[in-house]
């Protein structure tokens, strides 16, 4: 008869102490980086968003019937569930007959803005 026939099969506590330890340390390692990601994403997403709403600002001015005049508008829009905030400064070029528009847009209340967007429309 064999001797291995009356050995148990399986795994003893201490070992499976050992890979649950292991395994708390990998997890503990990868935890940061998910949160990196998720946060990163996070980001991302607002800066795409700004990025769209900059353009449409941009793009009703471009397609307003009157050229705009030089100075400062502000307004605000709406924007997957959210109200962002946008500014565009309408600057006259004396070198050549364009209006350079640069528009920023941030969440309202926020100082930086998440996006920015400079465009020229013909000037009067």
């Amino acid at each position: 008869m064999s001797r291995r026939a009356d050995r148990p099969t399986g795994f003893t506590l201490i070992e499976t102490l050992v890979a649950l330890t292991v395994l708390a340390i990998a997890l503990s390692a990868v935890l940061p980086a998910v949160r990196a990601v998720i946060a990163g994403q996070g980001r991302l997403e607002d800066r795409s968003f700004a990025q769209w709403v900059a353009m449409n600002a941009l793009a009703e001015l471009q397609t307003a019937p009157d050229p705009p005049t030089a100075g400062e508008r502000t307004g605000t829009e709406q924007m997957a569930g959210r109200t962002w905030a946008w500014h565009a400064r309408v600057t006259a070029r004396a070198e050549v007959p364009l209006l350079m528009v640069e528009v920023s847009v941030r969440h309202p209340g926020d100082g930086a803005p998440i996006a920015r967007v400079r465009g020229y429309l013909g000037g009067p």
